[in-house]
């Protein structure tokens, strides 16, 4: 086994197979096998000498090691020839540079952060293996101040024990990472928020709203309004639901507008009492809750419907005036006057029923 050196063209060793015929006999010469991993392509051999150099550069990255056969062949007739196999082991060399996983970072920290507290870690990797222990990483500009500081052996970025009250809101940091001999940069882009001391709240805890049914979807129900005293991101205010009735049947924009997304029929039971429970969340992931009870204003939208289809009785023709008939009964689920019912007779039989019958709410009695 042999060790040969990455990205070098160089002797790589020597083999030799004596001979113990005379003369002619005892010529030898040398060839390397051809194989799988075509290993003809990366050495070549003097033939009479058995001086063995490589063809191309030797890439550690590509492959660790090559196996192939050596043949030895005398210059006898029949011709003799022996085998040897060959091991040459790549030994790594520094030719490749360190790269960050990404080219920039991002990263959001308090303004009440305390001195050495956690703000990122940036992280980087190097091809070649004997380099991967050996990277170093720094900061090369944008710490001016020397607010923040930099483990040179992890990549963890820090506040330093330097940091002052009133950092900026914004900062870019060029940073680098190196092996030694090859060196990488990227950029980490910090946003300091401000301190989130406040909650948002409600102008009202509780919400009443009354929309009449099958209005079509988008229509406006009532608005909602909450504010936070904070400043920044920590001060803006997203709205949402947190029931499933308030995600599927309505919607809430940025306003805290509260709409429908379908029509709602006031006579369908699920929609007896809607109640939306609503969350204001700010930027720095403080929240705080109201209620919103829908009412549906009732539209007249569904007939009177009998309980039978056909009513049948018989009634004795010397029956006195007045006398009760039958009990005629119809619903409508409609509300307040909408469903209020009143009755009357309408026939197309050659006697009038009108002269002879008449309907007092639901009662029919004998003219």
């Amino acid at each position: 086994m042999y060790k040969a050196f990455q990205n070098v063209l160089f002797l790589a060793l020597q083999v030799f197979a004596p001979d113990q015929d005379s003369e002619k006999n005892a010529g030898v010469t040398y060839q390397i096998l051809s194989d799988i991993y075509n290993s003809t392509d990366y050495f070549q051999i003097d033939s009479s000498r058995g001086l063995v150099f490589t063809s191309r550069m030797l890439d550690y990255e590509l492959m660790q090691r090559h196996n192939f056969i050596v043949r030895a062949t005398d210059s006898g007739d029949p011709a003799l020839s022996t085998d040897v196999s060959v091991t040459v082991v790549v030994t790594d060399t520094n030719d490749n540079p360190p790269n960050f996983s990404q080219a920039v970072y991002e990263a959001f920290i308090s303004d009440l952060a305390p001195r050495g507290h956690f703000v990122t870690c940036l992280q980087a990797s190097d091809a070649d293996i004997c380099d991967a222990q050996r990277l170093r990483y720094s900061i090369l500009s944008g710490n001016e101040k020397m607010t923040f500081m930099m483990e040179p052996d992890t990549g963890v970025l820090r506040l330093s024990n330097k940091r002052r009250q009133g950092m900026k809101l914004f900062y870019q940091l060029n940073v680098s990472v190196s092996d030694g001999v090859f060196t990488n940069t990227a950029q980490v882009i910090l946003h300091v928020l401000g301190a989130n001391l406040y909650s948002p709240v409600f102008s009202q805890r509780f919400y009443l709203a009354e929309v009449m049914e099958n209005l079509p979807p988008g229509t406006k129900v009532i608005e909602v309004s909450a504010t936070d005293e904070d400043s920044g991101l920590n001060g803006q205010i997203t709205y949402s639901f947190i029931n499933d009735l308030g995600k599927t049947k309505f919607n809430i924009d940025a306003d805290g507008v509260i709409s429908t997304l379908q029509r709602l029929d006031r006579e369908n039971p699920k929609n007896k009492d809607i109640v939306l429970t609503v969350m204001a969340l700010d930027g720095g992931g403080r929240a705080s809750f109201c209620t919103v009870r829908v009412v549906l204003a009732d539209e007249n939208d569904n007939a009177p419907q009998f309980r039978a289809m056909e009513y049948r009785m018989s009634i004795k023709s010397n029956v006195a005036k007045g006398s009760l008939v039958t009990q005629i009964q119809a619903t409508d689920p409609d509300a307040g006057s909408n469903g209020r019912i009143t009755y009357s007779l309408y026939s197309e039989a050659r006697l009038s029923l009108v002269d002879v019958l008449e309907v007092s709410v639901i009662w029919l009695y004998y003219r």
